[in-house]
């Protein structure tokens, strides 16, 4: 399995063939005794997520073992990112397990307001597992704006000014996820 390096933004590759890879969390790392998840990552979520998580061991390095019973179930990054529209960043991510009838792994953003609210996920049709270790990559470009529906039933265009990345599996299935990284492209 390749090197679990970084997951997510490794700061001393601030840019690397015409990428800037973000630097968010540095090495995933955990500085609380007993956390479940490394620094800055929460779990989340679902409508009512049924499932687990917990860090484990890869090659030496911190990744992230999900497990998704009854919902879609998914690790992120808790800081919202500053984004302009049209901006693109790849986002990719390795995982290794297995997905039963309907499930999928997968990669991708939220995207958010200015005022912090959440406007839409960004995702691509997921990845069937089938226990060898497969890269999940994609290419995700900042719309202009994103049509949300109002009190009122308007419907107005929203720019997205902050993205949060994440990983996930959609159930059933397990996968441990390790190389993940996050490159704002030129």
């Amino acid at each position: 399995m390749k090197k679990f390096a970084v997951l997510l933004f490794a700061a001393a590759a601030a840019v690397a063939f015409g990428a800037e890879t973000l630097d968010v969390n540095g090495s995933f790392k955990i500085t609380k005794p007993g956390a479940k998840l490394p620094d800055g990552w929460i779990w989340n979520y679902g409508p009512k997520p049924v499932g687990k998580y917990e860090v484990v061991q890869v090659d030496g390095k911190n990744a992230v073992k999900i497990t998704a019973e009854k919902s879609l179930n998914a690790v992120l990054f808790n800081t919202l990112i500053p984004v302009v529209p049209g901006e693109k960043y790849e986002l990719s991510v390795t995982a290794t397990g297995t997905t039963g009838k309907g499930g999928t792994a997968n990669v991708g953003a939220h995207l958010w307001s200015e005022k912090g609210k959440y406007l839409r996920g960004d995702y691509a049709n997921g990845v069937k597992l089938t226990g060898q270790p497969v890269t999940i990559k994609r290419v995700i470009t900042i719309p202009e704006a994103v049509e949300v529906k109002q009190k009122d039933g308007s419907v107005e265009g929203v720019v997205p000014k902050n993205i949060r990345v994440l990983f996930f599996i959609q159930s059933p299935g397990e996968a441990v996820f390790t190389d993940f990284s996050a490159k704002k492209l030129d």
